[in-house]
This record gives structure tokens, sequence and C-alpha cells, in this order.
């Protein structure tokens, strides 16, 4: 039996047509409707019943749980949920709402879910709404002004560059837009008043990838109860309503035609089924039982369904099929059984499914500049970025780049020389002192650092040489232990956990020590890839010891470890501060004798008193955490076992290039199937506000970060909370309290007894709090942008949608700087944003967990960019490889070339677009750009093509060995560096070419106007190819 079976069978039931005939026109009770039964009845009611259809539940996940089980049963069928979380609306919530409420297409046929909590608010006026809906066709002609005033009024920020919804960019004949309905923003090229082309756009690398014909913008519906109609309003007379409670008033029943489901009238006798908390054998008991019903059992994925299909291969009587249900439900009288993978395995219910990857940040982001940012340039130093600015060299007017030095000292760099320029990056919170043109302090500290990084370049070769030469037996391969444990992972993995898996699985199957860190945000599976790498160790024969810096993470890692393995004959034990010491004495003993398999703890499995009687995996979690003292016993237990160390701070993938070879670095960077971005708002305190925010995220059931970071006034804060909150649980955490009393609060906040934490800064960054999911930031303006980044994400690890709310003081005491880090840090709360600086500020961090904490001195006297040079210098010199040099080629021709203003009108991407073409490795990449630049802005004008030709003219020459390329005395000349050697000139042609002036340095002219050399560029770079002096 299949859906259809099912759907077939129920739609012929006697009491099943009653209900839909009598539903028709008039209203009807029913009883015994249990399970997801409701929600294929309410799906066999809408197929049977014409006009509108509402089904009305009480808050988000209720609603979102019925529409999930209806679309299952039902999949062709448009089902909407609407819910009220007193905020502005998102703009998944926009789209349904249009669609729900305005769209008489999508209504007539349309199943639409109410959260009660929405029926007494006001909406937008049906007329409002469908005016301001705007629909576009290729070959359409179009008044410009008359369109961008549409647009606007249709409630689209203007922006320079669209990266969300409700963006509309203006930028000549291209327009950008993101409307609410679409996945993908668009790009209308206009053409004397005509639509050309509409082209979707990638909003991470913001080049077009499809063509399409028409486009529907639909209006921005922001804020709920600003409208002027009930909602219940909208409707037609005779629209059908499903309730479960008594929600619909007096006056609508007499409206509208009402199915009540309740305890009385026409019982349906359906059973509701219970959950089996993930022990597979009860599942399997159960299931026994009805060997003589159909059985369905509905899996979410492929990849589930292939994996019950391998656990359940001797129970030919279960039909498995692909469909999302979080229950099933039981007809005894047609022998009908229904379960859910949901329910076996205890899964949590992840809403929707949304696939974000960490590293998607915007290109123009990864380059872009902010005037007052500090800059490194190679051979002046540390310095301020002063913005653009033009100036006349060689009879060019030339766009650069303007660093402030110390006494108001300025350098101008040319826009093609900023290879030279990079960003000063450093974890400390003081800024860096500028540096002073003229002096060696700035050769002398990059001697200094360069120094110390060839030290610790000779101490990573032998640490690495030296685990090269330390081996032991290899682990055996997998059982069938380990094939039920991958079987029953309540969640689908990522690609990224699979590829963590494996890789961890190849390095235990070898003979060599494994020494791996697993890199990933709380959340994205590290410790589910520890677990499979723990089961293998304990098969093998070896104990396994999982070190923690926390108590509390203790209990959790304790829990999720058991649970994981409880059907398994490992014996798994945790050793903490809350364990007494006659309980641990015994588990010592065990440890020693080999009857524990798997023991979790803190600093206490450091301590002498314990020996194993064959440790095989030791995987620490954030070792960094731990102490100077701990972290030397830390590393004589490295020296003999393998390592697996899990982290959350981020590695930079240069940092792992420039030590490659030192440790196995994993990075799980895919974000969990149904994660969604922390929504993020600037708001100033108030009372009443602040009230509603805290009671919202309490009555559906979650807790609260009230973040308030100076101790002195924490109390009064938490004490004006209660006031206003009088029934509400409030505790409070700083960096003053004794470990242990931080400890227990934090323990008490975990298991639900608080419902708001007001706390400093200090919130604990390892632990899994799922139920958290508002942060309320006092005085925000106070944090850097790195920590605003940090602490919003301790909400938002789970399927619900989470807050962040930044609350600032007026505007009059809010400094510019101040205004724009939070501006900032509010624009990019989508997940894979991840605001560059404030990645590179906890990236330093992990160069510091990785290479030892003596490195964060250097790294801040020189910025963290030239560091990883300095240090990849120092690597291949210590190893013993040539160093690549490149010359840097300058260009001496009277041409204009840059980005007009006009072309690309905001600053800050103009800058980003200049420093990509300096940063390029390939001739490829150049041409790219040029084909990105066309396609975002527009045909270039003659400057924007030169800089763009002068670019790639650069990047060849440099590889060619051409130091410069000047004009003078009506011809183009080639210098070359004295220490290369002519070798060869590939081409005898060249000679008719070029005129050999001297030797050293070699001088090649090769034209006689200098405006020939962007027109004839292409033959100028042939020329330059035929050229191998090295």
């Amino acid at each position: 039996m299949n859906q259809n079976n099912i759907i077939n069978y129920f739609k012929s039931l006697s009491d099943v047509k009653k209900i839909i005939s009598k539903f028709q026109n008039s209203d009807v009770k029913i009883s015994g409707v249990e399970g997801s039964f409701y929600h294929l009845l309410i799906g066999l009611l809408r197929d049977e019943i014409q006009g509108s259809f509402i089904v009305i539940e009480k808050g988000m996940l209720n609603c979102e749980n019925v529409k999930t089980g209806i679309r299952t049963y039902f999949p062709d069928t448009n089902v909407f949920s609407l819910y009220y979380e007193g905020e502005d609306l998102s703009p998944e919530q926009m789209w349904e709402r249009v669609n729900a409420l305005y769209n008489e297409n999508f209504i007539r046929n349309a199943i639409i879910i109410i959260d009660s909590n929405l029926l007494e608010v006001k909406i937008k006026a049906k007329n409002t709404v469908i005016d301001n809906i705007i629909h576009i066709n290729i070959d359409d002609k179009i008044d410009y002004e008359n369109f961008r005033e549409k647009v606007i009024d249709a409630g689209y920020e203007h922006v320079s560059i669209v990266r969300s919804i409700g963006e509309v960019s203006f930028r000549g004949d291209i327009i950008d837009i993101y409307s609410i309905s679409d996945v993908k923003p668009v790009r209308l090229d206009i053409f004397d008043d005509k639509i050309e082309s509409i082209k979707e756009f990638d909003i991470i690398t913001q080049r077009g990838v499809r063509d399409i014909k028409v486009y529907t913008i639909y209006p921005i519906i922001k804020e709920e109860n600003r409208g002027s109609d009930r909602l219940m309003n909208i409707f037609k007379d005779g629209t059908h309503i499903v309730q479960r409670d008594e929600y619909i008033d007096e006056e609508h029943r007499k409206r509208f035609n009402i199915l009540d489901i309740g305890i009385e009238g026409n019982n349906l006798k359906t059973v509701s089924t219970s959950p089996f908390y993930g022990n597979w054998r009860m599942f399997k008991e159960k299931i026994d039982i009805y060997k003589d019903h159909n059985v369905i059992l509905f899996a979410e994925t492929d990849m589930e369904k292939n994996r019950l299909e391998e656990l359940l291969i001797n129970s030919p009587h279960i039909n498995i099929v692909i469909g999302k249900l979080n229950e099933g439900f039981i007809y005894p009288e047609g022998k009908i059984a229904i379960f859910s993978d949901r329910e076996i395995f205890a899964r949590r219910y992840r809403k929707r499914e949304v696939k974000y990857e960490e590293d998607a940040i915007p290109i123009d982001d990864i380059y872009s500049m902010d005037v007052g940012e500090y800059v490194v340039h190679r051979d002046y130093g540390i310095g301020k970025y002063g913005g653009l600015g033009k100036i006349d060299i060689n009879e060019k007017n030339t766009e650069c780049f303007i660093i402030y030095y110390q006494g108001d000292d300025k350098v101008y760099v040319p826009v093609e020389r900023l290879n030279l320029i990079s960003q000063y990056v450093s974890d400390k919170n003081m800024s860096p002192s500028l540096s002073i043109i003229g002096r060696e302090i700035w050769e002398e500290r990059k001697r200094k650092v360069k120094k110390a990084l060839k030290e610790l370049s000779e101490r990573i070769i032998k640490l690495y040489a030296e685990r090269e030469v330390k081996t032991r037996l290899p682990y055996i391969q997998d059982t069938d232990e380990e094939r039920i444990l991958a079987n029953s992972f309540e969640y689908e993995e990522t690609d990224d956990q699979l590829n963590a898996i494996t890789y961890i699985k190849e390095k235990m199957y070898g003979k060599n020590v494994m020494d791996a860190v697993v890199i990933g945000e709380i959340g994205y599976g590290k410790t589910e890839v520890a677990i499979r790498a723990s089961l293998k160790a304990v098969m093998s024969g070896r104990q396994v010891a999982v070190l923690v810096p926390t108590t509390i993470l203790a209990e959790q890692h304790f829990n999720q470890f058991s649970m994981r393995m409880n059907d398994f004959p490992v014996n798994i034990s945790m050793i903490s501060r809350l364990v007494q010491r006659k309980k641990q004495k015994e588990i010592i003993e065990r440890i020693k004798d080999g009857r524990i398999d798997i023991i979790i703890g803190t600093h206490k499995l450091l301590s002498e008193k314990i020996k194993f009687k064959n440790l095989g995996l030791l995987i620490i979690d954030e070792e960094h955490k731990f102490g100077v003292s701990n972290k030397e016993k830390i590393k004589s237990i490295k020296s003999d076992v393998d390592v697996i160390e899990m982290t959350a701070t981020p590695i930079p993938r240069t940092l792992q290039m420039a030590i490659s070879g030192f440790r196995d670095m994993i990075k799980i960077r895919t974000a969990p199937l149904g994660r969604m971005p922390v929504i993020t708002k600037i708001i100033k305190w108030n009372d009443n506000l602040l009230k509603d925010l805290i009671l919202r995220e309490i009555e559906r059931g979650g807790q609260v970060f009230f973040l308030h970071n100076r101790v002195e006034t924490i109390f009064s804060i938490a004490h004006r909370l209660s006031e206003l909150l009088p029934d509400v649980r409030i505790a409070t955490s700083h960096g003053k309290m004794k470990p242990i009393d931080l400890e227990n609060v934090m323990y008490d906040f975990i298991h639900k007894k608080i419902d708001i934490l007001v706390t400093t800064a200090i919130i604990e960054s390892g632990i899994d709090m799922p139920n958290v999911n508002t942060i309320i930031i006092n005085n925000a303006q106070m944090f850097g942008i790195a920590q605003l980044h940090q602490l919003r994400g301790r909400v938002g690890r789970s399927g619900t949608q989470a807050y962040c709310y930044l609350v600032t003081p007026h505007s009059k005491r809010l400094n510019d700087n101040a205004a724009k880090r939070i501006n900032t840090i509010a624009s990019y709360w989508r997940l894979g944003s991840g605001y560059k600086l404030a990645l590179r500020d906890l990236e330093i961090r992990g160069a510091g967990t990785l290479l030892g904490e003596k490195q964060h001195g250097h790294i801040a006297a020189i910025g963290y960019e030239m560091y990883i040079k300095l240090l990849e210098e120092a690597m291949s010199e210590i190893r013993g490889e040539s160093i690549k040099d490149v010359i840097d080629t300058e260009i001496n021709i009277p041409i204009e070339a840059y980005f007009p203003s006009n072309y690309i009108d905001d600053q800050k991407y103009r800058t980003a677009i200049y420093r990509r073409l300096n940063n390029i490795n390939t001739v490829k990449e150049i041409d790219e750009i040029k084909d990105e630049l066309a396609d975002r802005y527009g045909q270039m004008p003659l400057a924007a093509r030169n800089i763009v030709d002068i670019m790639k003219i650069k990047f060849i020459a440099g590889r060619k060995g051409i130091k410069n390329i000047d004009y003078g005395n009506g011809k183009i000349i080639f210098s070359f560096y004295s220490d290369f050697k002519l070798k060869y000139l590939k081409n005898s042609d060249l000679f008719d070419f070029v005129e050999i002036v001297n030797t050293f340095p070699l001088t090649l002219s090769v034209f006689s106007d200098k405006y020939d050399i962007i027109k004839n560029s292409n033959m100028l770079l042939q020329k330059i190819e035929l050229c191998d002096i090295r």
C-alpha cells in the first residue's frame, strides 16, 4: 500500500463521504481524528470541496507541522501557513501572505493554515496590495522613472548592490531587483526604453546565471498589524474552516462553514502512535504486532529510505515511502498502521529545508575597504586608508588609494599597484600605531617577525617528521555495529560531514598516528564525526578519552554519546565534579582494567591517578580553552595516540595552506538542513517593546539571553526586567563569579530552570543551547563587529527562527563609527554572509589556537595578511623549496585607465574591483572580471577597458621578468632586471618587431604610438609571451 492507496481507501469510507457531503454547506462536528490522520483528512476534504479552505491552529510550530503533513500526503496541493510572531515579516512569510490572502489563483485551490494569534491582526486592504504588483516581460516598453517610482512605492529599498529580498539597485540601464517571490534576484537590461533581457543572478558572485522571459515583483509587506482590515474579512462567505478549538467567533460562524474536530460527533476511530525515542528494539517489537496490517513507514529522504530498507530487510510487510511526517496513526478497522522515521529516532522537527554555506561571502565584501580602515603597505608599513583620489602621474589622470601615516604624511598608490597593500587585521582590540615614513622601524619589525617565523617553521617541520615515524596497528574495517550507528543518525548528513567521517576513517585504516582538527560551528555535526570514530576505536579493541573544558559540556557529550550508542555493548562513563568521589574511584579502576570503553571528562581526566589499559583515541573539544599546565599534560598524552580535536574557531584557508602537512584539518562548512539565519534588528530601549519581545520567546517555549556587559550595573538591569516580568525566572552571570557558581547558573539555564539569563559577554561558546532563540544585546554600540557576530551566533542553532536585537541609545548619543558598526552587523544577518571582518578576527584567534599564543604578538605587529605571506616564505625556505618570485611590473604609459565614478558609483565596490584585479592568479580570472563588469554595470567605457587590459599586461609581464613597461621617445620600452638572463626568444619574428637597445637592463622597443597599447593589447601580450628571460 502506498500514499495513493491510503487516500483512495479513506475516500471510499462511508463516514468520510458523509462528512464531505455535509461540510459542503453546513457545520460538522467529528471526533476520533488522531495523529497525522488529521492532515490526511484535511487533504481529502480539500480535494472534494470547492472554494476557499482554511485551517486554524495555535502557534507557528503547529501551523508548520500541519502544513508538512498535508504536503506529504498531497504533494500537489498548494498549502500556505500564516502565523504571528509579533515581528516584521520574513521574506518567506511575505510571500505566503501575499499569495494566501490576495492572489485569487492560489486561494481557489489552496489550503491556508492560519495561526489563531493572527485572527485579530489588521492587515492591508486587498486592493492596496494588488495595485502594487508589477508584472514585467522581455521586450516590454518601460518608462524608467515611472517604473522606479512604482518599485519604491511597492516597498523596495534602493541599495548599491542587491543582496537580500526587498532590495533594488538602479545603475543606468541596469536594474537589479530581488522580489519576495523568488530564490534568486533578477537583472533587467534596458535599452531605448525597452527591456532587452531579464536574467537571474547569483547574490554571491553577482553574475547572471539564467535568462528568463517574465518576472513578477510583489509588494513588500514588512509590518504586522498596520493595515485597516481584519484578516477574516478577506475571505468570502461560505469559506470552509477546520478548527480543533473554538477560534471562530459567532459573527464569523454565520458566514462560514465550520468543521469542529474534538471529542464530540461522528467517531472516525483512528489511534495515535507513540514515539520510540531512538529505541530500535522497541520499534521492531511494535511492528511485529502489526504483521497482519498494511504498515507504511515514511522516510524523509532517499538516503533515509535506503538506511531503513537495510535495517528492515527481514520485514517484507513494511512499505517504506518518501515523505516527511512528525507522527503517523493507526486505523485498526482497516488494518492500516503508519509510522514516521521521526517517531522512531526521536528526531527534532526541522521547519525549512534550506541549505546555506558558511563560506558564501560576497566577493565584493572580501576585497572592499572602508575609509578609516587600517592597511599595511609592503614598503611603508601600517597606515590608514583615506579613500580613492585622482592625481596626475606621467601626463595621465590616475586613480589612487590614499594612505595616511604619522605626521599627516600621505602615500598615493596607483590602483594598478594595490598588490602592495593588504588589510591590517589583528585580534587585538587596540588600534595599531601608524608607521613613520622614512624610518627603519618597519623593516626592523619585519625582520624580527621573519626570525620568529623561521623558528616556528623549524618546529612545525620537526613535529611533522616525528609524527611520520610513529606507527600503530590499523583500525578494523566497518562492523555491523558501525553500519547500524550510521543508519540510525537522526539527520541526513551534510556533504562536509560525510567527507569528514570518510577522511578520518581512512586515516584510522592507515598505520601512521592521526592528528586531525575538525573545524565547524556549533551544531554543524562535529560531535557525530567524533562518535563514529569512537565506535570504530572501541570495535577495534581500544579505549577512547573525550576531553572537554567544562562540566556542562562533559554532561552534554555524555548524554549524546550514550543516546547514540544505546543499542551497542559499549561502556561509557563520565568523570567531572558532578560525579561523587566514591563513584570517581570506581570509574578510575574500571578505566585501568579496560571495563570502560569511552570516558568523557573535564581536566580531571588528566589526573596522574588515571591509567588506561589501551587508550587508542583522544578527542579534545576546544583545546585552547584549557590552562597552560593542562595543555602540557595533553601534549604528553597526544604523543602516542590518535587525536581528533574539535573546534568552533575558524582556521583560515591561507593558514592551512601555509602549514599543510603539519596537521590534518577538516572543515565542516555546511549548515544542517533546516538551520535558519538569525534575524537581526536595531531597537531603542523601550520597556513595553522589550517585555513583548521576551514574552513572545517564552510563550513559544524558548529562552532568552539578555546581554549587559557591565558587572557594576548588571543586577540593576536584572531587577528592572524582573519588575517588567514578575512571573519570569531570571538569573545573572558574569566573569567575577566563582567558576563553580557560574557553572551552576549555566547548568540551570541549560536545563530550562531559568527563562532569561542576564549576562555579560562570557556566554559559553561551546555549549549547545538549541532552546535559546532570542538574544538582546544592550548598548550594542560598545561592541566591535567581531564580538557582535560571535554573540549573535549563540542563538539560532535549531530549526526555530531566532532573533537578535541590538539595543542602542538614541542617535544623538551614537557616534558615526558606532552607528556604522551596528548597521553593518544588522545588514549581514543571513546565514553564510559571515561579515568578513568578524570572520577574519575569529580566524586570527584560530591562528593562535593552531600555532600557539606567542604568534598573536607577531600578527599584531605586521597584520595578519603580511604575517601569512612571511610564514609561507619561511615554510618554503625550511622545506628547501624555491620561492617563486613574480616581478611587480610597473607600467608607465600616459593613458586614462580607471573605473569612472559614473560607471561604478559606489567607492567601496570600486575599491573591491581594483583589489580583485590586483589579487588574481590566472589570466582567466581577469577575463571573468571583465565579463562580470559588463554583466553588472553594462558596457565598459574606454578608461574601464584600459585598466582591465593594463592589469592583464602587468600580470603576464611580471611572470616574464619584465621590470618596467614605459613610454618614451615615441616608443613602448620593456626593461628587465639585470640578474635575469635572456635564454631565448621563441620566435624570430620578434626581432622584426623589437629593437634590442642594450643588454642589461635589456630594453625592447615595441610600438611607436602610446595609444596603440590598448588597441593592440593582444599583440603586445603575444610579444610578452614570447619572452623567456629566466
